[in-house]
């Protein structure tokens, strides 16, 4: 009886009252972009890479130009509840021509394991490297941190419409970046998204068994252009040009006292990174 009663109130009530019309919310434009790879996914890309530019070492200029092929395998270790990710990072030269320059000269074919713990968004929030020895360690070294400092494309917070544009800066790093259009459906649907990137450079790296330390100091800038697929966020292609210029320092220790051999270097590395496989299946070339 009071249910009935109640229900008949609520009526009169509607009968008198101004009617309440919802205001009708507006539709969600856009997508909302995020790195979202699933555990255990291994993803094979190959890099192009094209380096010219110069060195100064003990007041000698070196002109620096070489070209490299590279396979690098990016494997989904470790899955966290906030939805970041740990990537085991692999890479191996194929193929290097007139190779001069300090990381041309001798480069080692297996590149040393880095571990990146990246965020949906993309921000690095830890890295780890495997401890290497040796007289050719001290390239692997000062390649693995290069490696380590270096980061992806930081994805916006929110969904973003084709033309849309936002800024990250933070640690002395800053990125400009724009989604430039969106196409394909479904599952195929892929992001493409310009980036502008600055970052600081620093490299301390030393192999006591040899005497040997590095101390790098620099600034690397990069524009590129990615093609992210939309459903994972996997980067299908990355073309751009990073700018690097640095200084550096390896002391060696000698009986009668350091030696010190200052190098600096100006270079511009030209990249293209194609994705030619995921969990063994090939992906058709863009």
């Amino acid at each position: 009886m009071l249910a009935v009663t109640a229900a008949l109130a609520i009526l009169s009530a509607g009968m008198y009252a101004p009617a309440q019309i919802p205001t009708p919310r507006p539709p969600v434009l856009g997508v909302e972009l995020r790195y979202d790879p699933p555990l255990g996914e291994v993803a094979r890309y190959r890099v192009s890479l094209k380096v010219e530019g110069e060195q100064v070492s003990l007041g000698e200029r070196l002109p620096v130009a070489w070209k490299a092929e590279a396979q690098v395998t990016e494997e989904v270790v470790a899955r966290e509840s906030d939805g970041s990710f740990w990537l085991r990072t692999t890479a191996r030269l194929s193929d290097v021509t007139g190779g001069n320059g300090m990381f041309a000269n001798g480069a080692p074919t297996e590149w040393p394991e880095v571990r990146l713990h990246l965020s949906r968004r993309g921000e690095v929030l830890e890295t780890a490297r495997a401890d290497i020895a040796g007289e050719s360690g001290v390239r692997e070294q000062a390649l693995a941190s290069l490696i380590s400092e270096s980061s992806p494309i930081i994805l916006p917070h929110g969904a973003v419409q084709s033309g849309d544009a936002w800024q990250v800066e933070a640690g002395g790093a800053r990125q400009s970046n724009r989604l430039v259009s969106l196409q394909g459906e479904g599952d195929s649907r892929v992001a493409r998204v310009s980036s502008v990137a600055t970052w600081p450079l620093t490299v301390d790296e030393s192999v006591p068994e040899l005497g040997l330390e590095t101390h790098l100091t620099g600034e690397a800038r990069e524009t590129s252009e990615s093609e992210l697929l939309v459903w994972t966020g996997l980067v299908r292609r990355q073309k751009g040009r990073t700018h690097l210029v640095t200084k550096s320092e390896v002391t060696l220790s000698l009986p009668d006292g350091p030696k010190v051999f200052p190098i600096e270097s100006n270079l511009t590395v030209t990249f293209d990174i194609r994705l030619i496989s995921v969990d063994g299946r090939p992906m058709g070339s863009r």
